[in-house]
């Protein structure tokens, strides 16, 4: 695969490394870089167009031979859909930020984790349906939308998946007035056909409750593990970090010289 730094890093720049850190320091001929210049040639362009609505987990334009421009914003999804529920899978790359660094004023560092996000929605019970998924029809206007950290993706790739499977519990608002005024809570059951079951409920202070559940196939789970695994580190920032083909390393930098 070709490096994104190669296709659209202009020749001029020199790019450096700090590993320890995953800090990037980008110097041009010309002097001194931003963010929404010159790094922007650094990440690919879909990337750091999707990355400035962190709340937009899918949609965009749909795309018929041929490839975005830079003027528009490209989203992949992984779709799922079932006889009850159906589920949505996008990857949301990372945030940057410039930070006035010790060996430059053009350092960036990762601002925000990407995030796998999940959309959940239930069939809608008042569209006639057809057999076959391409003619059903879901209620997304009620959709549930969860979001998958890179620390908490990690649950998909350990052992005890395939006999125990895992909870995980979210609070969008805690930390806010509001915390507790709306409760998520998502579960990813093994059954003994090595298939699976994710189920979402959300619960509200008013009671107003949403569950959805999805049958996940063993060969449909395996795509979800193969993408988190290919995501993970993209939505650290490693791929642009650890690009060893086009960074020069330099050298470590001091304990507590970063905040």
């Amino acid at each position: 695969m070709l490096s994104r730094l190669n296709l659209l890093r202009p020749p001029t720049h020199n790019v450096h490394m700090a590993s320890n850190y995953g800090l990037i320091r980008l110097a041009a001929n010309s002097g001194t870089t931003s963010l929404s210049g010159r790094f922007r040639s650094i990440v690919s362009r879909s990337m750091y167009q999707q990355s400035q609505d962190m709340t937009v987990a899918a949609g965009g334009g749909q795309y018929n031979n041929v490839s975005p421009t830079d003027a528009q914003r490209s989203f992949s999804r992984f779709n799922i859909y079932k006889g009850k529920g159906a589920v949505q899978l996008s990857f949301i790359p990372p945030t940057w930020r410039e930070v006035n660094g010790p060996r430059s004023a053009a350092d960036c560092v990762v601002d925000r984790e990407g995030a796998l996000f999940m959309e959940f929605a239930n069939i809608n019970p008042n569209a006639p349906q057809q057999a076959g998924y391409g003619s059903r029809t879901y209620n997304w206007e009620q959709k549930i939308v969860f979001a998958m950290k890179p620390a908490e993706l990690g649950n998909f790739l350990e052992e005890k998946l395939y006999s125990k499977g895992f909870d995980l519990y979210h609070d969008p608002e805690i930390g806010t007035v509001n915390a507790g005024a709306t409760k998520k809570s998502f579960s990813v059951k093994p059954n003994p056909d090595s298939s699976y079951m994710f189920t979402i409920n959300q619960t509200e202070k008013s009671g107003n409750r949403i569950s959805v559940t999805v049958p996940i196939s063993q060969s449909e789970m395996a795509v979800i593990m193969n993408l988190v695994s290919f995501a993970v580190p993209r939505l650290l920032g490693m791929d642009i970090g650890l690009d060893y083909t086009q960074h020069t390393l330099l050298p470590a930098l001091p304990r507590g010289a970063i905040n």
